[in-house]
């Protein structure tokens, strides 16, 4: 019974997840639209504020979050957890005081190199005061991510969403200031960093911080803080398929494989709510009930595939339709490429529920080693296929990069995790089935018709594809009962309210 329960709060937190997801990345494309009102200079000099922001906070976090939600299961007691939470937000508080007053020292060189002017140090100054706060959130989210309160978490993201499309967008509308805009946003995460903490503090009853032993802080760096410079590997791994265009003077294919790359990106963003919800219960069950974790894996791979094999068949077939619906005749070449980078996203979001596991026991070191390979791999086909194929070569040593990667995983995997992975082959092979048929049956409503050749290919294409899922059973009547549970109570008070309302 505590397991079907554990079930049922793992599928609740994803569909938590899939929710704030969807609400916040509406949230940013409506603050984008309010934001560009700024005018192009000044909407620049905010972009590249948030990333210099981007690019500290890490550093001031120290990866002790992610050692939060690795280590925070396995310690008994309110107390315990309460003083190591308190003890990486201290610690990543401290070093962002360092990092802050060098920031203000340098304030006017480092306006002048990346903010457009020396004129613009206060804004170096504003940043000095955002940079600690994004990682004090980033922790907060990491302790209800690590007790499994998905649910707050989610809350908590989409209230910061909303907050600043709401207050940045009425700063924008009646014309503030860029260092007024920037100092609401470090409002808003001041506001919320205070919520958290007071949450934390309830969850744990209130209770005192228990001694912190001896080596705590050295054995949480020791796994976290590696990702840190593994992920700026992982970064360049992500943009030096451009840089290498440009290298070989292959400009104009730039825009149109970026173009290619962002549609082939949605595939990914429709998996974060499975694998949000993967890391911190694998923490979890490492700790607990190792036995289940392949329950977990075989549900997770099949669930990914589910939705990533029928996304990238959609778009290869779909691509020259999707193409000139975002963009121009002049990028029309990125049709070629989606395919190809669709595929090499397929090998990214399939693989996230061994990325877990990997991390998890061996911490950020494993990636130091891997990242690199990965880079190399793709530079070197890079090297060897930009030349002759252009941006489409570029695409091809992207895919053969993440190949690279997900062999990587798959040898550092536990014999047990892979014999899990292989009992859902047969699963995954029927899901690639349906995936085709519908690819086919898209390319031939596409051919029998024009009207049937623009974008409606895609609703087509997904009500197909659910009518062969569900003609062979793919999911069964117990999973789509364990699906639906989270959703019951409001299909139940909407049933009641209709009641009393007719």
């Amino acid at each position: 019974m505590e397991r079907e329960d554990a079930r049922t709060r793992a599928v609740a937190s994803t569909w938590y997840l899939g929710i704030a997801q969807i609400l916040g990345t509406g949230a940013t494309y409506l603050l984008l639209a309010s934001l560009t009102r700024m005018g192009s200079a000044e909407y620049g000099v905010w972009v590249l504020a948030l990333i210099l922001v981007s690019y500290l906070s890490p550093w001031a976090g120290l990866g002790l979050s992610s050692a939060l939600v690795r280590f925070t299961p396995g310690i008994e007691g309110g107390g315990g957890r309460y003083a190591r939470y308190w003890m990486v937000r201290r610690a990543s508080f401290l070093c962002a005081l360092g990092i802050g007053a060098a920031l203000v020292f340098l304030a006017r060189p480092l306006a002048a190199s990346f903010l457009g002017g020396a004129e613009n140090a206060p804004l170096v100054w504003l940043v000095a005061v955002l940079f600690p706060l994004e990682a004090q959130l980033l922790i907060g989210y990491s302790y209800f991510q690590a007790v499994e309160r998905l649910g707050t978490y989610a809350a908590l993201s989409v209230a910061r969403h909303l907050a600043e499309l709401l207050v940045l967008s009425a700063l924008v509308f009646v014309g503030a200031q860029l260092w007024m805009m920037l100092a609401a946003r470090a409002g808003i995460l001041l506001l919320l960093v205070a919520v958290q903490h007071l949450w934390v503090r309830q969850e744990g009853g209130g209770v005192e911080r228990a001694p912190v032993p001896a080596g705590e802080l050295a054995r949480f760096m020791r796994f976290g803080f590696p990702m840190i410079p593994a992920s700026f590997i992982w970064v360049l791994i992500m943009g030096v398929d451009r840089f290498m265009l440009e290298h070989y003077g292959r400009l104009a294919d730039v825009g149109v494989y970026h173009v290619a790359d962002v549609l082939a990106a949605f595939l990914i963003n429709g998996t974060r709510p499975i694998n949000g919800m993967l890391q911190p219960r694998f923490a979890n069950l490492l700790e607990q009930s190792p036995d289940e974790i392949g329950f977990y894996l075989r549900k997770a791979f099949k669930y990914l595939a589910l939705l990533l094999f029928p996304g990238a068949v959609g778009l290869a077939v779909a691509a020259e339709p999707l193409v000139a619906l975002v963009s121009t005749d002049e990028f029309a070449a990125a049709a070629s490429m989606l395919p190809v980078l669709a595929g090499a996203y397929v090998l990214i979001g399939l693989s996230n529920p061994l990325y877990h596991l990997v991390f998890l026991r061996h911490g950020g070191r494993a990636f130091l080693w891997l990242y690199p390979l990965c880079l190399a791999a793709n530079v070197g086909l890079n090297v060897a296929l930009i030349p002759q194929m252009g941006g489409l070569g570029a695409a091809w040593a992207t895919l053969a990069g993440f190949g690279v990667y997900v062999l990587g995983l798959l040898a550092m995997s536990e014999r047990s995790h892979l014999k899990a992975a292989l009992g859902e082959i047969q699963t995954l092979a029927a899901v690639l089935g349906c995936s085709l048929a519908m690819g086919l049956a898209m390319y031939g409503l596409r051919q029998a018709h024009p009207l049937l050749g623009g974008v409606v290919l895609v609703p087509l294409g997904f009500v197909i594809y659910a009518l062969l899922v569900r003609l062979i059973g793919l999911v069964s009547l117990e999973e789509r009962s364990l699906l639906m549970a989270p959703l019951q109570p409001v299909f139940s008070a909407l049933r009641s309210r209709w009641r009393v309302l007719h």
